[in-house]
């Protein structure tokens, strides 16, 4: 395997780890007749904001794809990158 494709799984596992630990995390309001989710921020995930606060299931999954298909793009067009 060449060096510039250990470098992109290298990478791509960094920061899989990164956005696992590194979370963001919301505040669910529920009312009667309303209902709000109030941003927080990211955090480490054993130091919620608030201890109300949980985490944001729904953007750990679109950073998780992102990353993913980043790193599949690269991957795949790392050998013609290099080619020259």
């Amino acid at each position: 395997m060449k060096d510039i494709k250990k470098m992109i799984i290298i990478g791509y596992c960094i920061a899989m780890v990164a956005a696992a630990i590194y979370v963001p995390w919301k505040i669910d309001f529920h009312t009667e007749t309303l209902s709000i989710a109030l941003n927080r921020g990211y955090s480490f995930f054993f130091s919620p904001p608030i201890p109300a606060a949980t985490i944001e299931y729904g953007k750990i999954l679109l950073e998780f794809i992102a990353i993913t298909g980043l790193a599949g793009v690269l991957y795949v067009v790392s050998d013609k990158l290099t080619d020259k």
